[in-house]
């Protein structure tokens, strides 16, 4: 038998891997310029490949609509070994068992008939049953994507450019990399590199999951008096230090394969070359219109006056010129160079404050996650001033009450609206941890099962809590969540499981669409999170009213932004779980309960982000609930005093998962333009570097 290699070095070597299924994965090494890499087939779903046997096509005949895959050979089938040696040679013919009878040998004519028989009916039965689920799936499943790599993201475009990352060996980190950049120039109402974020890994092969925060900071000058003029005609006092560019080259420091000039200049490439401007692009643009925004964000974004409509075309030059800088240059072209002169520039000409010094002083902070058990599950998210703390004491509440199919139309909404308003209010108290000492009392509590089980113990299955803004304190006192337009906090997530055994869950955001509307002359989209926090002259309308958030110079303010990782405890092998939501607070309502559904209804991950979710407002004491909510359970909430209001959509939802060797990406069938693309099979000769 002649094993075909991919490789055209003439230094080779072998190894083995061995895969969840007990499986052994016999790989290529190569010596590539002196470097030692793998043969990417060690890290799918083959491993070796015999000549002229036909192609192979992966986990699916056809591919999935909207998944990405790599072109199959039409020389090669790819065959899997089970382990005998670790030379691959020997094994090409000990896979095969000599027999002593002929297996060709002619039956008789009644078996011959009998045997044709059963195999019609079996092939007619398979067939329809095929045929049926085709169907179903067509017209009822969300789009996602299977293999042994993942990408899921709000664009279409920004997602298969990460998923070719991931083909070129590229790891996980350099993918959700490009990916993030991609989306701030797709969609620059919801993020980009004049705005900030939040990024959590976990590693699988060390057990550790850390999160970079590249969170905005206020600037060295602000001051609370200078609030008090008209913020809409000085935007520039809205504008936070960013912090994204840094915090994603830190993680490329600590997780990247391949070079930085290469992860950056492929969204570089986007910019350059244009892309379609998506639907929800064109209606944030629409919205701007007859609104008094800057000269550059009439230039970019309302040519002559009218705003771009969905599928024309968008470049953005300058801002690709300045990538390639960033690029070939790091970080000392943005935050030292004439980039961060140009942003002060922008900031000061519109009644900012934000200095040159605040962008060279600017750093983004490596911490550990915070984490806590529920169910058999490890959940990691970040830590203060992000607000995941809050989703694990909305676990610990809830871990009480036992879910059933005949209580989630009856007690289980009601649990979940009330363990929410507790953890809603308690998030307040999740502010920078630098600028206040008692948020680590804050944290202890919401990790404590017993402050929880005190608190799960005040929530009646028959009635709701109480009056106005009831919190874990018991209390009617009002929680003061309110913004300047609503819930319109805005951002963008990237999820990312590749073959290095590193899971990514990233969220980005300017703050409100299009943050502040301040455009610099490269064309970045300045933030607004000067707005996320408090101050005692702000109108009750404007901010958030939470004298613990107050503003103060390098501060963080508090943020609902929250990727959240799960993973299966006691199961090397088990179940993992990457998610992201958007819009503000909503996102963790969000995800509290497609946890739920995950973990306590023991739903898969497809049904968990399709189901219909809930959301009470603090400042009104009612419930919210999506066009997707079951009306069985709205009348359960009402039965039990609850105010109940539907609107479209809350949050949206991405969900990435891992069950053993097999990747899985969903998107939340809410979101027309999410998508979940996946490798589904290696390409021939494309290498990848083994993990240190």
């Amino acid at each position: 038998m002649d094993v075909h290699n991919s490789s055209t070095s003439s230094e080779q070597a072998y190894g083995q891997n061995t895969r969840c299924d007990g499986t052994t994965l016999i790989h290529e090494k190569k010596l590539i310029g002196g470097k030692s890499v793998l043969d990417y087939n060690s890290m799918g779903l083959q491993t070796a490949s015999i000549k002229s046997l036909g192609s192979w096509t992966g986990l699916h005949d056809r591919p999935p609509a909207g998944v990405g895959v790599a072109p199959a050979d039409s020389e090669e089938k790819m065959i899997e070994l089970r382990d005998t040696s670790g030379d691959p040679e020997s094994q090409s013919l000990d896979s095969f068992r000599e027999t002593r009878s002929d297996p060709f040998e002619r039956k008789s004519r009644k078996c011959r008939f009998c045997d044709e028989a059963k195999f019609l009916a079996t092939f007619i039965t398979f067939s329809l049953g095929v045929t049926l689920v085709l169907v179903v799936h067509i017209y009822i499943a969300p789009p996602e994507a299977m293999g042994p790599g993942v990408v899921v993201t709000d664009s279409e475009l920004c997602a298969s450019l990460g998923l070719g990352v991931i083909r070129d060996g590229g790891s996980s980190v350099d993918a959700a990399i490009t990916t993030a950049l991609c989306q701030g120039i797709v969609h620059p109402h919801l993020s980009g590199i004049g705005g900030g974020g939040v990024m959590l890994v976990h590693d699988g092969r060390k057990n550790e999951s850390v999160v970079i925060d590249f969170g905005e900071t206020a600037p060295s000058r602000i001051q609370e008096k200078i609030l008090q003029h008209d913020l809409q005609h000085k935007s520039g006092l809205l504008v936070g230090v960013p912090g994204m560019l840094r915090g994603l080259h830190q993680a490329h420091q600590l997780y990247g394969r391949m070079p930085w000039h290469d992860v950056v200049v492929r969204a570089a490439n986007i910019a350059k070359e244009g892309f379609n401007v998506s639907d929800s692009l064109a209606r944030a643009i629409d919205s701007q219109k007859g609104k008094n925004v800057s000269t550059n964000f009439r230039a970019m974004f309302l040519p002559q006056g009218q705003p771009l409509p969905p599928l024309s075309t968008l470049k953005l030059p300058h801002l690709a010129t300045l990538l390639e800088r960033v690029a070939s240059h790091g970080m000392e072209e943005f935050y030292h160079g004439n980039v961060s002169e140009e942003i002060a520039l922008t900031v000061q000409a519109n009644g900012g404050v934000l200095t040159r010094a605040d962008l060279a002083n600017y750093s983004s902070v490596l911490q550990e996650a915070l984490t806590s058990q529920f169910k058999g599950y490890q959940v990691h998210v970040p830590p203060p001033p992000s607000a995941g703390g809050a989703l694990l004491y909305f676990l610990n509440i809830i871990e009480g009450f036992k879910f059933t199919e005949q209580n989630q139309e009856g007690s289980a909404p009601h649990w979940i609206a009330e363990a929410l308003k507790a953890a809603l209010d308690l998030a307040n108290g999740l502010v920078d941890p630098k600028f206040d000492s008692s948020v680590s009392g804050t944290i202890s509590n919401m990790l404590s099962k017993s402050h929880a089980a005190v608190l799960r113990h005040m929530i009646s299955n028959s009635s709701y809590a109480g009056g106005p803004g009831f919190n874990s304190r018991g209390s009617s006192e009002h929680s003061g969540l309110r913004s300047l337009r609503g819930n319109a906090s805005a951002s963008s997530q990237v999820l990312v499981m590749g073959p290095d055994d590193v899971i990514v869950s990233l969220s980005c955001s300017l703050n409100w669409p299009f943050g502040s509307g301040l455009i610099t002359p490269s064309g970045i989209v300045l933030n607004s999170q000067v707005m996320n926090f408090s101050w005692l002259t702000a109108p009750q309308n404007m901010t958030f009213l939470n004298q613990r958030n107050r503003l103060q110079r390098g501060k963080r303010p508090l943020s609902f932004l929250m990727p959240t990782i799960v993973r299966q405890m006691g199961r090397q092998c088990g179940q993992s779980v990457a998610l992201g939501a958007s819009i503000g607070h909503w996102a963790l309502s969000g995800i509290a309960q497609v946890l739920i559904k995950l973990m306590s209804a023991h739903k898969n991950l497809t049904y968990s982000l399709s189901e219909g979710r809930l959301h009470p407002s603090l400042q009104t004491n009612v419930i919210l609930v999506d066009s997707e909510f079951q009306e069985g359970r709205v009348q359960a909430l009402r039965q039990r005093g609850h105010v109940v209001q539907r609107v479209e959509h809350l949050s949206l939802v991405l969900g990435a998962e891992r069950r053993g060797d097999v990747m899985h990406g969903v998107t939340d069938p809410r979101s027309t333009e999410a998508s979940a693309q996946a490798i589904t099979r290696p390409s021939p000769g494309v290498q990848i570097k083994p993990g240190s």
